[in-house]
């Protein structure tokens, strides 16, 4: 992975730190999600980070909140294994 592109992944994980914080909701990190996604150069990366951002918009139209929670908690450690994976 490029400089720039870790950059922007550690924007993401700052992005899910705040959600994990409660500091932020689903939308706000959706927003964010998405801002960084489109700046991403390298098509693996960039393709983890829109998938990333796919889960986050499918976790808000769950009806029931706390499973949209749990479901999006799950894909947050996914995505942190998987960019582990791209990183190394």
């Amino acid at each position: 992975m490029n400089n720039h592109s870790k950059r922007l992944i550690d924007q993401v994980l700052h992005a899910l730190g705040r959600y994990e914080d409660g500091k932020v909701e689903e939308d706000e990190l959706l927003l964010d999600i998405e801002g960084i996604s489109s700046a991403i150069e390298e098509e693996g990366v960039h393709n983890l980070v829109s998938n990333l951002a796919l889960r986050i918009d499918e976790s808000r139209h769950l009806y029931d909140v706390e499973e949209g929670k749990v479901f999006l908690s799950s894909e947050i450690g996914e995505f942190k294994k998987a960019i582990q994976k791209v990183d190394s």
